[in-house]
């Protein structure tokens, strides 16, 4: 995620880093990674894409990095997101970043897009 957010590098460096990450998270993310590993992603991503909102393109990756992550673990382990997008769009000014936490919402809430009743759960 660090290549992904570095300003000084090109930018095909940096989106080549985020479909290798996407690709990781795809293949392991339910099977492979611990705990801890999980946690790391978990509490660095939202950041990781605010640092990269002037960036369409790579938040739209990252969209679909979250998406995986959510289907897995969103709302068990990883009710945090929520309000921290929540937080996120109420402080910024930033249009950008306003855009790229609503677009991670999106992406988190397609769980529930197709669920009725009883199955869908209170986000907090």
């Amino acid at each position: 995620m660090q290549i992904i957010s570095s300003n000084s590098l090109l930018f095909g460096v940096r989106q080549s880093a985020i479909a290798q990450l996407k690709i990781v998270i795809n293949n392991t993310w339910a099977t492979s990674l611990s705990f801890d590993q999980k946690n790391l992603v978990k509490s660095q991503i939202f950041e990781a894409i605010i640092q990269v909102s002037q960036h369409r393109k790579l938040c739209s990756m990252y969209e679909n990095i979250v998406e995986i992550i959510a289907e897995n673990d969103f709302p068990e382990n990883w009710s945090s997101i929520i309000q921290s997008i929540v937080e996120k769009m109420l402080s910024t000014s930033d249009l950008d970043e306003f855009y790229c936490a609503l677009m991670i919402l999106k992406s988190i809430l397609k769980k529930y897009e197709f669920q009725f009743g009883q199955s869908r759960v209170p986000l907090f």
